[in-house]
């Protein structure tokens, strides 16, 4: 399942998109969010995040715990921090 909110211009993500839980793909490029939702924990299909072209400065630690997150997208931010990322074999 995909997701593609990208360009509309939105400030912030609801809570509730954490009810997709079976969501692989999530593009939310393109807006203005200038964070990224907490809800990532219980969002273990995702794959992919493009959150490219915001004004992130941080991203949840939550984001960490995607076990099965392969690709993110992230230029065109202003991010400063990183949450510790799982890496293989761990």
């Amino acid at each position: 399942m995909s997701a593609d909110l990208s360009e509309n211009r939105f400030t912030e993500l609801p809570d509730d998109i954490k009810k997709f839980t079976i969501l692989k793909h999530l593009n939310v490029s393109g807006n203005r969010l200038m964070s990224l939702p907490e809800a990532f924990e219980i969002m273990t299909k995702l794959e992919t995040l493009n959150a490219s072209h915001n004004l992130i400065e941080r991203l949840p630690m939550q984001l960490g715990q995607c076990k099965n997150l392969k690709q993110i997208h992230l230029s065109n931010n202003q991010i400063c921090e990183f949450p510790k990322m799982r890496t293989t074999g761990s």
